[in-house]
């Protein structure tokens, strides 16, 4: 009787109506150890291996190389290193069990063996043999040997012990009880039959071969020397024994520096253990000599408070020609004063070369050092110059990354240096940093009056400021025209990422699938993810501009956090919101070389920011800042040069064409007259805005609006118009007016093609159609999600479509995003349950319920594509210790982690480091006197015993030689024919054999056949005797 009009939508979700049509899986994980106890580097292999505190092994690579390892049981990692020679991974645990992993394994490294041992404190490996050293509680040294996996029989006594009994009769007093703990074991770096073994109460040489003490070096600090403590040591009346915690030999390895307990080192001469080449700390020189007239000063001053030596290692660079070596660089954690407020880090210093002349007087048959000798030793100590790095927590340990070569420790020619930091809530992370510092390497030049003009000092300003600018991002990168650009397959995706600190605030990483492309001749060239240095923003040169500092808040200067960021995907202008209530946008540099002066914008909440000086390297610099003294509630930035920031209560749209304030709402009107009235929605405030260039009910022209949602559900539809007066635009006076959802989330607002479902922005395209008329039947839909549902209308301010509500049995949603799947799309919820709640669109009718395989939702964003990353907290340290790459649709994804086959980069080892003179090798006198260095296989029959089995032998490496390529094609071709010829007579054979079933089958029929002839002719013979009665 009566027809309701009604129009009728189409369905965009026709092919995401079944949960089969979703496919949640995880494609990536990523974790970032926190509790980081070791480390070990394997500079030929170019491996890095990190222990936890909670038995994990994380190894890194080369491109994508990277793999994690589980101790059997979940203990401290307490010792980790390479074993180069035989190509594995060795560890001590803190049950003192030590286990060898197998690096050669194809996939990922394999656990071979365990050995437990009895209260082991240190693990010693040389990259020349395969016995390791294993220090015990007890103050013996046991040996492993690594080829064989098996415990050696070579075993070493407490040699402190036995000292200390040799020389009990000449010693003033008892040592203490714990003066026999073996602290360290280091082999000599140039000489494999010595072995320094660092105890306690002192150090001890030993000669493996001999199984005997050749040195033995205690420093004993006599009375009213200041030691590490000062004169206002209580006890700087009597003999000391400060207890050794750390030894690092001279790359020439004739001295060797020891810290000690109470903060000072030492510098002993290997042939003179009664009087030390010097005692230091870090501020003094001869702490181990006696100044009455200072102790007379100083004696009732308190004792200062120093750190012991709790690590040394002394490096030597590829900076001479002379085998002795040239300059060396001593670093020191540890020896710092612990006074309040004093700066944290680690000390290096910069120590001239050893390389002295023939004495001018020779010693002849003289035992102990040449006085000659002992100077030269001296004066090679003196620092040349010295560096701190600066850490922001308290340094626990330091490892260095050689450039090349395993020897000396490790620590020859290193590149970078690796420390552990005591961060937030217990947890330990690593920084990096470059080593040595580069004013060691680069002698610093003093320029002349006559190289300075007048006139240049002017000119060259804008280029010293410049070069005063720290970077720390070693590549240059080259933007793309765009990062947002298609593929018919999978396209690229771009990551960005916000950090707390400044020098990098937000990070950019290529995720896309084509980095896993490869192929058995052309394998991984990409990390996964890949940075991008060249896009990172660094805030350094922006907070301490001048202008910034005059306009922005101290929280601000002092601790500038990143709230938010959002990139526009066409102009790649970002927007960066700080949690100080400052939002500053950055753009592509447009020409580097010129840069624009400082000018005065009409607006006081905008300063530009286009003098401020960035990196070369760095591709985006910022344009201007917006500052109110609010913190915002909301952001929104369009691909066409409009930014939108919303506060509790008031509303700023800014032209960054110029840039200029455009439009403001919440001031008073008696100090700008540009300010309109507030709306009785004003105050409920605002959490979302969203750019779009559509259409509205009533209004068929494609124009430039901005939506504003509130806390209330109202929302107002803002439009960008041209000013009759002006080429400018401005803000229509005329604001429409819709009731939508409550509490709008931040980017839940969308607006939709009724017909096909695609995304209406505010592009460069509907900007360039808004200009020309409207076509007919061209209409939109809106589609805003809130905390507690979810409504669809039709052109944005016309009748709505559908609505939902999430229940209060889905939790607490997160974020929600419209994915899309071969043309069909889907509003998606993200909940606190862990849950994905799917929505057919424009009805919004529920789909199906995904479960997300991810531990913290908290953090989950989610593109258009489905693909979604979700990271999670250590909520004791605020960091974050694991990420997740995922997708909703897991249908043929390229993610799937590699194959690591470590044997290809199997280390080959250099030649062991041979024993040096002191003196120029024409002196044949001074050469080392404890004999020529042994081999590792030496060594290893010395340690192994007569009854070391014979080692099986392994694989070289898994690549072919292509020397025997032609041989193995060969063989490859025979044995393939001979596949062949096989099968064809095994085939002639079924054939034969068919044939003669058949034969057979043939006969069977005739022999029936003639059976059954016969048997009717016999029944044909016994019917006719019957008729006829026969």
């Amino acid at each position: 009787m009566f027809k309701h009009d009604r129009t009728v939508y189409a369905d965009l979700s026709v092919d995401l109506r079944d949960k089969a049509d979703f496919n949640m899986a995880v494609l990536r994980s990523f974790e970032y150890p926190l509790n980081v106890a070791t480390l070990a580097v394997e500079p030929i292999a170019g491996l890095l291996a990190i222990g936890t505190a909670t038995g994990t092994i994380h190894i890194f690579g080369g491109v994508s190389v990277e793999t994690k390892l589980s101790l059997p049981e979940p203990v401290r990692v307490k010792f980790l290193q390479f074993s180069s020679s035989t190509f594995q991974l060795v560890c001590l645990d803190e049950r003192s069990e030590l286990h060898i992993f197998d690096l050669s394994s194809f996939g990922r490294p394999k656990l071979v063996t365990s050995a437990r041992f009895d209260q082991a404190t240190s693990l010693t490996l040389s990259p020349s043999h395969s016995h390791a050293f294993i220090a015990l509680e007890s103050g013996e040294i046991r040996t492993y040997d690594l080829l064989c996996l098996r415990k050696s029989a070579y075993k070493i006594p407490n040699m402190w012990q036995l000292y200390e009994q040799k020389t009990v009769a000449t010693r003033m007093d008892m040592p203490a009880p714990t003066s026999q703990l073996p602290i360290e074991t280091v082999v000599h770096p140039r000489d494999l039959n010595l072995l320094f073994v660092a105890y306690s109460g002192g150090i001890i040489l030993s000669d493996l071969t001999q199984r005997n003490t050749l040195r033995a070096w205690e420093l004993v600090l006599p009375p009213g020397a200041p030691g590490g403590p000062g004169y206002g040591h209580p006890d700087i009346l009597t003999h000391r024994r400060p207890d050794v915690t750390a030894i690092a030999i001279h790359p020439a390895g004739h001295f060797f520096a020891v810290g000690y307990s109470d903060g000072c080192i030492a510098y002993w001469a290997i042939e003179d253990e009664d009087q030390p080449l010097l005692v230091i700390t870090l501020d003094e020189t001869n702490v181990d000599v006696v100044d009455a007239e200072e102790l007379e000063k100083h004696h009732d001053t308190p004792p200062a408070e120093r750190e012991p030596i709790y690590k040394l290692t002394w490096s030597s660079f590829s900076n001479s020609s002379d085998p002795r070596g040239g300059q060396t660089a001593l670093t020191i954690l540890g020896g710092l004063l612990m006074a309040e407020g004093e700066a944290t880090g680690l000390n290096v210093q910069w120590l001239p070369a050893f390389n002295p002349t023939e004495p001018p007087n020779p010693a002849g048959t003289q035992a102990s050092l040449h006085p000659f000798m002992r100077s030269a030793m001296q004066e090679s100590l003196m620092p040349l110059s010295d560096w701190f790095y600066f850490t922001p927590g308290v340094p626990q340990d330091f490892f260095l990354v050689p450039r090349s070569s395993p020897h000396f420790s490790g620590y020859y020619d290193p590149t970078a240096i690796l420390i552990s930091v005591e961060s937030a809530g217990n947890s330990r992370v690593i920084e990096a940093y470059q080593f040595p510092p580069p004013s060691f390497l680069v002698p610093s030049e003093s320029a002349t009056a006559d190289d300075v003009q007048t006139g240049s000092v002017v000119d060259d300003l804008a280029s010293t400021l410049k070069s005063l600018t720290v970077n720390d991002d070693p590549h240059i990168l080259r933007l793309p025209t765009s990062l947002s650009f298609a593929t018919p397959f999978q396209s690229p995706r771009i990551l960005m990422t916000q950090h707390h600190n400044p020098a990098a605030a937000l990070q950019f990483h290529d995720i896309s699938a084509q980095l896993l492309i490869t192929s058995d001749a052309t394998p991984i060239e990409n990390h996964f993810p890949k940075p991008l240095p060249g896009l990172t923003i660094d805030l350094r040169a922006l907070l301490t501009d001048a202008s910034v500092v005059k306009k922005t808040s101290p929280s601000f200067l002092e601790r500038a956090v990143v709230q938010s960021a959002h990139l526009a995907r066409q102009s790649l202008e970002c927007v960066v919101q700080f949690v100080s209530g400052e939002v500053v946008v950055y753009r592509l540099k447009s020409d580097p070389a010129n840069p624009p002066k400082f000018t005065e914008t009409s607006d006081d909440e905008l300063v530009a920011l286009e003098h401020v000086l960035s990196p070369d390297d760095a591709r985006f610099s910022p344009y201007f800042l917006l500052t109110t003294g609010k913190p915002v509630s909301a952001c929104a930035i369009s691909d066409i040069g409009f930014l939108a920031v919303g506060y509790t209560n008031s509303l700023i749209v800014v032209d960054m064409r110029g840039p200029r304030v455009m439009f403001r709402r919440g001031r008073d009107t008696k100090k700008d007259r540009m300010s309109l009235h507030l709306h009785g929605s004003d105050s409920d405030g605002i959490t979302s805005l969203t750019w779009t260039v559509a259409t509205i009910e009533n209004d068929p022209q494609l124009r430039i609006r901005l939506i504003v949602g509130y806390v209330s559900g109202a929302a107002e539809i803002l439009t960008v118009i041209r000013d009759t007066n002006s080429p400018s635009r401005r803000i229509d006076g005329e604001i429409k007016k819709v009731e939508t959802v409550a509490n709008p989330l931040p980017g839940g607002t969308f607006i939709l093609d009724t017909k096909k479902g695609l995304p209406i922005r505010a592009t460069k395209e509907q900007l360039a159609q808004s200009f020309h008329p409207t076509p007919p039947e061209t209409h939109c839909m809106m589609v805003m999600a809130g905390t507690k549902g979810a409504r669809s209308f039709a052109d944005i301010t016309g009748p709505r479509i559908a609505k939902t509500d999430w229940g209060n049995k889905t939790g607490t949603v997160r974020s929600v995003q419209i994915v899309e799947k071969m043309g069909s799309h889907a509003l998606v919820a993200f909940t606190d349950n862990h849950e994905a709640l799917a929505f057919s669109l424009p009805h919004l009718e529920h789909l199906c319920t995904l479960n997300l395989p991810t531990e913290d939702a908290s953090s989950l964003t989610c593109d258009n594509t489905g693909d979604w990353m979700a990271c999670s907290m250590n909520h004791a340290s605020a960091i974050i210790d694991h990420a997740s790459y995922g997708t909703l649709f897991d249908f043929r994804r390229a993610y799937t982690p590699p194959d690591i086959d470590l044997l290809i980069t199997k280390p080959t080892v250099p030649a062991q480091p041979q024993p040096v003179s002191l003196g120029p090798t024409s002196l044949l006198s001074s050469w080392f006197r404890f004999g020529q260095s042994m081999t590792g296989e030496q060594l290893d029959i010395l340690l192994g015993g007569p009854d070391r089995p014979i080692p099986e032998k392994k694989p070289q490496s898994a690549t072919i030689d292509p020397t025997s390529a032609s041989s193995l094609a060969q063989t490859a071709a025979g044995v393939q024919s001979s596949l062949y010829s096989r099968l064809q007579s095994a085939v002639g054979e079924r054939g034969q054999m068919l044939g003669d079933l058949e034969d057979r089958f043939n006969s069977l029929e005739e022999g029936s056949r003639s059976m059954v002839a016969q048997a009717k002719r016999l029944a044909a013979e016994q019917s006719a005797r019957s008729w006829f009665g026969i």
